[in-house]
């Protein structure tokens, strides 16, 4: 078949089924509306609320209209298909499958900038990791390799992690790094200093049926105490000492309350709070240490003016920022204070990286 016949024809018709088959909501771009969006949407005592939005170069830097004209308008950039997502200090991080590459939005100076690392072994991104000393973890896919670039993007060394089948996420806890596997359901932990595998959770010889069993890691998240694993195979939260203990878990295939339908993403705040974000019912969910559920946030509410707000669009990860307050404050409501921010990394829709803060009433002194 002629290829320039097999593009025009049969491509456009991937898309579209792969489309049909997707969530039905609509790409939502910002309203302009000065409507503070809150979850719940009518409560003095608001847990979430909507802040702003950010996909291109545009949402965080501005140029004057005497810059423009002394060295002409700046090149706008956008992410493209944007997967992992992690903070560090004033910038997010947003590995894009699509550059392949990082996006890097720094708060602090209100830059917006790409990094696109020229490596033979470089080809599919999905997470990344910054450590203490600001170096840069790259976890690849494909080659199941971890490329380690520093501050300035310097290419400094790299280690293959030959156990796993498909690794999707990568984190750094003191001196070790940790990668969930989709494919074996197990996390692997690695030495920091010399790369070799030192420990895995669930421990080796766990078998299918048995409590501690994994089966799918879609991701996972670590606090001081446990390892919090989302298993997408059996649609639950599985909750993990670091010696390995299954300490409980909780979940359900469905789409109420509780219940999970494509989960692909968690976040655990400093207090317990468990949230999972789910691509089918494009929501994040909130649970207490228990893993009772609270509420969710990310659907789309519609405005007075008839506009809607942005929504999620199939949220595939998250972190929780507890660094860069001062920047987002000037969006919260004013009867509130702000506890902390939830990035949200959308593959689809207006804006892909989504900012919600957590908010707490302000006491009556401070109102």
């Amino acid at each position: 078949m002629d290829l320039k016949y097999f593009e025009f024809l049969i491509l456009p018709t991937i898309f579209l089924f792969f489309m049909a088959c997707s969530p039905k909501l609509r790409p939502y771009s910002d309203t302009g509306s000065k409507a503070k969006i809150m979850y719940p949407q009518f409560a003095d005592t608001s847990h979430v609320q909507y802040l702003l939005g950010f996909t291109s170069k545009s949402d965080i830097e501005t140029q004057s209209k005497f810059q423009e004209a002394l060295v002409g308008k700046s090149e706008e950039t956008w992410m493209r298909k944007p997967y992992g997502v992690t903070v560090e200090k004033s910038k997010i991080y947003v590995a894009d499958i699509g550059l392949p590459g990082v996006n890097i939005i720094d708060l602090d100076n209100q830059t917006y900038r790409q990094f696109r690392p020229v490596h033979r072994n470089f080809s599919f991104i999905l997470s990344m990791a910054i450590d203490d000393n600001d170096d840069r973890y790259l976890l690849d896919t494909k080659s199941m390799t971890v490329l380690i670039y520093d501050a300035n993007g310097a290419f400094k060394e790299e280690f293959k992690v030959p156990e796993n089948k498909k690794p999707v996420r990568i984190k750094i806890k003191e001196d070790k790094i940790y990668i969930g596997d989709i494919t074996t359901g197990t996390i692997y932990i690695y030495s920091k200093d010399t790369h070799e595998l030192i420990d895995q959770i669930p421990k080796k010889g766990v078998v299918e049926g048995h409590n501690n069993y994994v089966y799918m890691v879609m991701d996972f998240d670590l606090t001081d105490t446990y390892i919090y694993i989302l298993d997408a195979g059996s649609f639950q939260v599985k909750i993990f000492t670091y010696d390995g203990e299954l300490v409980s878990s909780f979940g359900e295939m469905g789409n109420g309350y509780g219940q999970f339908v494509r989960p692909k993403s968690i976040a655990v705040d400093k207090e317990g709070i468990i949230m999972v974000a789910d691509a089918a019912t494009n929501a994040v969910q909130m649970f207490n240490e228990e893993g009772q559920p609270l509420m969710a946030f990310g659907m789309p509410y519609e405005l007075e003016a008839g506009k809607t707000v942005p929504s999620l669009y199939l949220p595939i990860s998250m972190i929780i920022d507890y660094n860069n307050l001062e920047y987002f404050k000037p969006y919260v409501d004013a009867k509130y204070d702000l506890k902390y921010v939830v990035y949200v990394v959308n593959q689809f829709g207006g804006k892909k990286l989504k900012a919600y803060g957590r908010l707490q009433l302000k006491s009556a002194q401070d109102k």
